[in-house]
């Protein structure tokens, strides 16, 4: 699972980016002003397994920190 973030931020959310899972299926991510985060999958009606959700929490949570948040 591999994360990057948005130079220019998504309207209406503090930080965005991309999410590339491990069965090669990717998703816009957001984190809005209330702090919920959403997956735009781009593929419609995807879901990542609970173990790339997990992977990708992990991931996200190095990121941000490397950023300050």
């Amino acid at each position: 699972v591999s994360v990057t973030v948005d130079q220019i931020t998504r309207a209406g959310a503090v930080v965005s980016g991309k999410v590339r899972f491990s069965d090669g299926q990717s998703a816009e991510w957001y984190l809005d002003q209330m702090g919920r985060l959403g997956l735009a999958p781009a593929q419609k009606g995807y879901r990542p397994t609970q173990q790339d959700v997990m992977a990708f929490q992990v991931e996200l949570q190095n990121v941000m920190a490397q950023m300050g948040f």
